[in-house]
């Protein structure tokens, strides 16, 4: 089920939306991967609920508000794009080291200097490197041309807009009030939505909320100094499991952890 619903999820995030578009097959094409990704949600969540035996419980997909200056870190390269199949995981390694820091990345920048700066898009070295690899015979942020990039980045105009002027939400409160999302060409499944569009974070040994997808929104928020947004965790650290653990078992006690951590309100 993880490998099938995790495949469809590719298909669906990459260039393959353009061909569900085109095809005759489309509608039903979107019908099964939304009953993919629901079943997806339930068996997942079963398995977390049932197999967990650590103190903490683990509710993946649960969805947190937290201030976007929280995030300020970028999980490493060394744990893969991989977002169903790491959804409640706990894992060590290091992929939870404090390297980069999310406004020193060339996404963010052009954001800030786009919207605060009127600096074009095309100015900036986030057009140029998309650009550049797009001509290399890439896709990048679903375009296969400089054009499909250029309508893209006026779609960003639009979501900043959006957020500026209706406050920040999450996928689950647009979806149901029927808010199309202005970075697709159309408007997708709920549960396509609210997995592939909200703002995920992996939490780090140490409790830092680590930015693993949801670019576009994080630095939004950021730029206009949104005060929360709504993030899911995806995985945690081992080391960050065992302190949850501990306040699940014995309270706070000497853990040497803010009470006010996200990711321990409901312990």
């Amino acid at each position: 089920m993880s490998r099938t619903v995790h495949s469809l999820a590719e298909l669906v995030k990459g260039t393959g939306r353009n061909l569900m578009e085109q095809s005759e097959y489309g509608d039903a094409i979107q019908q099964i991967w939304s009953l993919y990704m629901r079943s997806h949600l339930r068996v997942t969540q079963f398995q977390k609920a049932t197999l967990n035996w650590r103190g903490a419980p683990i509710v993946p997909y649960e969805i947190t508000w937290v201030s976007p200056d929280r995030i300020e870190y970028v999980t490493a390269e060394s744990l893969p794009k991989a977002q169903f199949k790491h959804a409640g995981d706990v894992l060590g390694g290091d992929w939870d080291l404090l390297e980069t820091r999310f406004e020193d990345t060339d996404i963010y920048e052009a954001f800030a200097a786009h919207f605060e700066e009127n600096v074009p898009w095309s100015e900036t070295d986030f057009f140029d490197r998309i650009t550049t690899q797009i001509r290399n015979g890439r896709t990048r942020w679903d375009c296969d041309s400089i054009r499909e990039f250029e309508q893209r980045c006026q779609r960003l105009d639009g979501l900043y807009e959006k957020i500026r002027e209706n406050g920040y939400h999450s996928q689950r409160e647009l979806a149901e009030k029927n808010v199309a999302n202005p970075i697709e060409n159309s408007q997708y499944p709920v549960p396509e939505r609210f997995l592939l569009d909200e703002i995920t974070v992996n939490v780090g040994r140490d409790g830092d909320l680590l930015f693993y997808d949801g670019r576009n929104r994080l630095s939004i928020a950021k730029v206009l100094g949104v005060e929360e947004v709504p993030v899911w965790i995806l995985a945690r650290h081992e080391d960050w499991q065992a302190t949850r653990d501990e306040v699940a078992r014995n309270g706070f006690g000497d853990v040497d952890v803010r009470h006010e951590h996200p990711d321990l309100r409901d312990l």
